[in-house]
């Protein structure tokens, strides 16, 4: 499992924050966080952390702490309240 110091080696995308819309009409644009504000939301439970690899083995090998796969993401869909922050990770 990852820690503060894995979250700390997560470099940002030079990227305006909210660059990038999802497809959904009714979403809240893409913002981009720190990897401390990352560990921090998701350790506070205000974020729901999500490893952006489809294939488990790439999960095993990259998850943070307190990270779900995407697996697992999908299935918990339906029932995230609209308003859950997530964020998702990749390396």
């Amino acid at each position: 499992m990852g820690s503060q110091a894995d979250y700390d080696k997560m470099i940002p995308v030079d990227r305006p924050p909210g660059e990038y819309r999802m497809k959904e009409k009714d979403s809240m644009p893409a913002a981009r966080i720190t990897p401390k504000e990352a560990y921090e939301k998701v350790m506070a439970g205000r974020a729901l952390l999500v490893c952006g690899y489809e294939d488990e083995e790439k999960f095993g090998a990259l998850r943070l702490e307190g990270a779900v796969s995407f697996a697992e993401f999908q299935k918990m869909l339906p029932t995230l309240p609209k308003d859950k922050e997530i964020v998702f990770y990749c390396a």
